[in-house]
C-alpha cells in the first residue's frame, strides 16, 4: 500500500485489512470460497500474462533487442554460492508453501473427501511447482539476481525496470491480492483447527459453536488475536516487524509439518502398516531446514521465536489436559 500511499503508516493498512479478513471469514463458507477463488484467479491470470510478456522480451519479439538468458549464468555463474547457497535459499523458498496443509483441513467440509482431497493435493503440488519454477527463472533472466531484494516484490522491480507504463502498479495490486489470499486462507485454517480442538474437547466447547451461517465465529475471534498483535508490532517496530513475523510464521509452519510427519510415522507403526520412508525423509529434511535458518542472514528469529512458542504450547496443553480431567470443558 505504501507504493500508492507512502505517507500512511503501515499499521493502518494492517488494521484495515485485518478487519476485512475477519468479516469475510465470519460469513458462510460458500461465500468465503467464492472470494478466495477470485483472489486466486487474479494471481493465475497475472502470472500467465507475466510469463507471456517475459517470453516476448527475452526473445526480442517486442521490437527491442533480445535479453536472452545470459543473466542466469552471469553475476558469479549459475550457482554463485554453490550448493550451500541453494540449501540456505530453501529456508526462504519453503516459506512460500506455508498453508498447503489447508487442503487436508478442508476435508471436513468437502462433499467427497476420499476423492476430491487427493486430487486437489496433486493439482496443488504440480501447479505450485510449475508456477514457481517458471516465474523465478523468467524473473532472474530479466533482471540479475543481485539486483532483486525484499524491499518490494521482484515482479514489481522487474516491470519497473523494463519501463512498461502502469505495469508495475498493476503487478503491485496483484501482489496485494496474493497477500490477502494467503492471509485469508491461513485465517480460515487457524479458525478451523481451533474449532476442531474445541469439538474434540481440548479447549472450551464455546469455541466449537457456529452461527446460523455455519461459521465458527468464537474460534475466529480468538484466532484473530494474532492480527491484533500484528497491528501493534507493525506500529511499534516498523523497521523490524516483517523479519520477525517472517521468522515466527516460518517456525510455526515447519514445526506443524514436522509434527505431521512424526504423527504419520507413529500412526503407521501402531497400525502395523509398512514403514513410511517418505515421511521419515520428510521429517529429516524439515528438521534440517529448521536448524539451518540460524545461518541465514535475518532468519535467526525463526529459532529464537521457537523456544517461547513451544513453551506456550506446552503450558496450554498441560492446562487443557487438567481441565479435561476435571470435566471443566465438558461443563462449559
Amino acid at each position: 500500500m505504501a507504493y500508492w500511499f507512502p505517507g500512511v503508516p503501515g499499521a493502518v493498512w494492517v488494521l484495515a485489512f485485518s478487519v476485512g479478513l475477519v468479516y469475510v471469514n465470519s460469513r458462510a463458507v460458500g461465500r468465503l470460497g467464492t472470494i478466495e477463488s477470485w483472489l486466486v484467479l487474479i494471481k493465475v491470470v497475472a502470472v500467465a500474462l507475466f510469463v507471456g510478456l517475459a517470453v516476448l522480451i527475452l526473445f526480442g519479439w517486442t521490437g527491442k533487442p533480445a535479453i536472452g538468458f545470459r543473466n542466469l549464468t552471469g553475476q558469479g555463474g549459475f550457482l554463485p554460492f554453490g550448493l550451500q547457497g541453494v540449501w540456505l535459499g530453501c529456508c526462504f523458498v519453503i516459506y512460500s508453501f506455508i498453508g498447503v496443509e489447508i487442503v487436508g483441513v478442508t476435508s471436513g467440509e468437502a462433499a467427497d473427501p476420499a476423492r476430491t482431497i487427493p486430487a486437489a493435493m496433486r493439482r496443488m503440488v504440480l501447479g505450485l511447482s510449475a508456477i514457481y519454477i517458471v516465474t523465478i527463472t523468467l524473473l532472474v533472466a530479466l533482471k540479475p539476481w543481485n539486483q532483486l531484494g525484499v524491499g518490494e516484490s521482484p515482479f514489481v522491480s522487474v516491470l519497473k525496470g523494463l519501463g512498461i507504463p502502469g505495469a508495475a502498479g498493476l503487478m503491485n495490486f496483484v501482489v496485494l491480492s496474493a497477500a490477502l489470499s494467503s492471509s485469508n486462507a491461513n485465517l480460515y485454517l487457524i479458525t478451523r483447527a481451533l474449532f476442531s480442538l474445541a469439538r474434540a474437547g481440548f479447549v472450551s466447547p464455546r469455541l466449537g459453536a457456529v452461527t446460523r451461517h455455519g461459521a465458527p465465529v468464537n474460534a475466529l475471534l480468538v484466532s484473530s488475536l494474532g492480527l491484533g498483535g500484528a497491528v501493534l508490532v507493525r506500529a511499534l517496530w516498523p523497521g523490524s516487524a516483517y523479519v520477525w513475523f517472517f521468522g515466527v510464521a516460518l517456525f510455526g509452519a515447519l514445526f506443524v509439518w514436522l509434527m505431521i510427519f512424526v504423527t504419520h510415522i507413529a500412526y503407521r507403526r501402531a497400525s502395523g502398516s509398512p514403514f513410511p520412508l517418505g515421511s521419515c525423509a520428510g521429517a529429516f529434511l524439515i528438521a534440517a531446514i529448521l536448524v539451518s535458518t540460524w545461518w541465514v542472514p535475518g532468519l535467526q528469529s525463526t529459532l529464537i521465536a521457537g523456544g517461547p512458542w513451544l513453551l506456550l504450547l506446552a503450558i496450554g496443553y498441560r492446562w487443557s489436559a487438567a481441565r479435561r480431567g476435571s470435566g471443566s470443558f465438558s461443563s462449559g
